[in-house]
């Protein structure tokens, strides 16, 4: 964090003051044993991952079109904004 608001916040005297939380050891998780499935269940489980793995895909193309929304929203406010900074340079002239 180096630019812009992140270095000012970096920076801002009520940082230094934030309690840092204690870093803990994670517990480890104790490897498997050997669990027999049967084919229908495997199946189950992987129909399971496929149906969430279309949602994610889903959701990830709507994002998208969100985000390219948004951009093509900024670039005509920053255009409306360059044509009123030109509007009232025009005015300021006079």
């Amino acid at each position: 964090m180096s630019n812009g608001w992140a270095r000012i916040l970096e920076e801002s005297p009520a940082n230094r003051f934030m309690a840092v939380p204690k870093r803990t050891k994670a517990t480890r998780i104790p490897k498997a044993r050997r669990v027999d499935v049967s084919r229908g269940e495997f199946n189950r489980v992987v129909e399971i991952v496929n149906r969430h793995t279309s949602l994610h895909e889903d959701r990830a193309e709507r994002i998208a079109a969100l985000h390219r929304d948004l951009e093509i929203q900024f670039k005509r406010i920053a255009q409306l904004q360059q044509e009123l900074d030109d509007v009232k340079r025009m005015v300021a002239k006079r």
